[in-house]
């Protein structure tokens, strides 16, 4: 009964998928940036790959050998003051699970960043948006030690 359950659930989301890609390519839907299908269908591929919604809305980029923590997160911090971004607040994670546990714990660290403007645009076109600010960066160390 399960087997039967997803696999109906599944064509409903590849049929969901599909209708709301063929109207943004034939414009059916103008307000849709002319990137959205293309990036649903993406996020749809990921989810069905790996079965994780959380997976397939969000984007990870590796940082390169010999770069440390402290020197990405100068980076982003300057990169995101040339941009007018603000870095609200910062979550050392791994401190606190350490301190928890007693244990070191690989690096962990969620910084939020915002730009006020963008973020009342958002909030002005809906108030669900607010689950969703500030934007979130993680530096983690994935259980292979890299960045």
């Amino acid at each position: 009964m399960k087997l039967i359950r997803n696999l109906l659930a599944l064509v409903g989301l590849l049929v969901v998928a599909g209708v709301i890609y063929l109207l943004v390519q034939a414009g059916g839907i103008p307000s849709f940036d002319k990137q959205a299908g293309k990036t649903y269908w993406e996020m749809t591929k990921t989810l069905l790959k790996t079965g994780n919604a959380a997976e397939a809305t969000v984007w990870k980029i590796p940082v390169e050998e010999g770069i440390t923590p402290d020197e990405v997160e100068e980076i982003m911090k300057f990169v995101a003051n040339e941009h007018n971004i603000k870095n609200v607040g910062e979550l050392p994670l791994y401190k606190e699970i350490a301190a928890q546990t007693g244990k070191d714990y690989r690096y962990l660290k969620i910084f939020m960043f915002c730009n006020p403007m963008t973020a009342g645009t958002m909030f002005e076109y809906s108030a669900a948006f607010s689950a969703y600010l500030p934007c979130r960066i993680s530096l983690i160390e994935d259980k292979q030690g890299k960045l």
